[in-house]
């Protein structure tokens, strides 16, 4: 996102009411024409909303301001939830790291403000824990740490469960190739026990 164009002028904070909103309006609306992922008008859509959140964190744009805009917005894009959740899990780390608690709780406020244009499902996916909690999504930061543990242990050793049946059908497969073949020629009997013993040995066959 760093790498975008800056698209939001300064003036426009200074003028906001007078000028500026309407300005911003326009801007998203011309950027949200071109709903292509992978284009730079994409990207410049990202960086407006980072851009816009980031003077309301700098004490330059007030909340409130901020998210009647990006209301209006929302109808531009039927992914702005998502759009606006990824801008906000840039700026939650980035606040994070910052010394002064006034920027940290300023987008607290912003998020709280705009909580009715993203869900709490997406939310949760994207912001930190620790967030979460303060912002009254969550009850506790470290039962959901935890949880969030359990989910993806479960997750990843079924993944194995499946890789394991897979590598047992395979390996049926080759029992069955070798149990199949003709005794001629370099091909013995004793040879064939050989590779099935080498099957059960890499691969789990119950025979």
């Amino acid at each position: 996102m760093a790498a975008a164009t800056v698209v939001l002028p300064v003036e426009w904070i200074k003028n906001w009411e007078k000028s500026g909103r309407g300005e911003f309006l326009h801007l998203c609306r011309i950027l949200s024409e071109n709903k292509n992922h992978d284009s730079s008008t994409y990207r410049d859509f990202q960086q407006a909303l980072y851009e816009l959140s980031y003077h309301v964190i700098k004490g330059n744009l007030k909340h409130e301001q901020a998210s009647n805009v990006l209301n209006d917005i929302s109808e531009f894009r039927e992914d702005m939830p998502s759009i606006l959740a990824d801008v906000f899990c840039i700026l939650d780390i980035e606040t994070n790291c910052l010394e002064e608690k006034s920027k940290r709780d300023y987008f607290t406020q912003l998020v709280l403000a705009c909580l009715y244009l993203v869900s709490d499902t997406v939310l949760k996916e994207r912001l930190d824990p620790e967030t979460l909690e303060s912002l009254g999504l969550i009850k506790q930061s470290q039962q959901f740490n935890q949880k969030s543990v359990k989910i993806k242990t479960k997750l990843f050793y079924k993944q194995q469960k499946f890789n394991l049946l897979r590598e047992e059908n395979e390996g049926y497969a080759k029992l069955i190739a070798e149990l199949g073949q003709d005794l001629s020629g370099n091909i013995t009997s004793d040879l064939i026990l050989e590779n099935i013993k080498s099957l059960i040995g890499k691969i789990h066959i119950d025979i």
